[in-house]
């Protein structure tokens, strides 16, 4: 008949001998046709699928840098974070040591007796010894829920490479933003009961602008 031919009658009648060997088959004819663009059909579809997986095996490989770097990006965070604790306990216990204690200073050419927790030279001092190695042999880097931070534990359970990495951040901070640093923690004198809190957010966040201030409180180490 002239109807339509199925691609399921093709396949199956292909190859069986015709019962009409006179003169050309018209559904032949139509199963060449169809075949044959089955065929371009069934190629189109492999190329797109083709172009999928690249693409989805593209993403995926983009994705991974982006991620190591904000894993980079954490750890600096939680570094400065560590370090700006370290100058805050640091600076309060200066100012308790020497609580009571007066220096002269000379201001318009004339010299006079201050407190020493209201001068900057309190600060400097500190920041002359709290880069130093002993300061920083008690942490290590923990990460939980996405969130990297360095814990502060005993003495002997800190790491070299953390220990290194935080005495750079300490060394970078008094290098790049000495001014900065010393003018913050100074302004803090008057409140040194909220340092600890105090000094993460503004010199991680304010002054050396490693962290959000989300990222800052969430890297605040802990004592266990």
């Amino acid at each position: 008949g002239g109807g339509n031919v199925s691609k399921f009658r093709c396949l199956w009648t292909r190859g069986v001998p015709s019962r009409h060997p006179a003169g050309p088959s018209t559904d032949g004819a139509r199963c060449d046709m169809l075949l044959r663009g089955g065929k371009r059909a069934a190629a189109g579809w492999l190329l797109l699928f083709g172009a999928a997986l690249c693409c989805l095996l593209g993403g995926a490989e983009g994705k991974k840098k982006p991620a190591k770097s904000e894993y980079k990006r954490l750890v600096k965070c939680a570094s400065c974070v560590a370090v700006a604790r370290e100058m805050g306990e640091a600076m309060v216990k200066q100012w308790r040591d020497h609580e009571g204690q007066t220096i002269l200073i000379e201001k318009r050419k004339k010299k006079q007796k201050v407190p020493y927790v209201d001068s900057e030279l309190a600060v400097h001092e500190m920041l002359e010894h709290v880069c130093e190695e002993h300061h920083y042999t008690h942490y290590n880097l923990t990460g939980t829920g996405g969130v990297v931070r360095f814990a502060k534990g005993d003495k002997d359970a800190g790491s070299k490479e953390h220990k290194k990495k935080l005495q750079g951040m300490c060394q970078h901070l008094i290098a790049d933003h000495e001014k900065e640093v010393v003018d913050f923690l100074y302004s803090q004198r008057t409140s040194p009961e909220g340092m600890g809190d105090a000094a993460p957010a503004g010199l991680c966040t304010t002054v050396a602008a490693l962290c959000s201030e989300q990222e800052a409180e969430a890297a605040a180490f802990y004592n266990p």
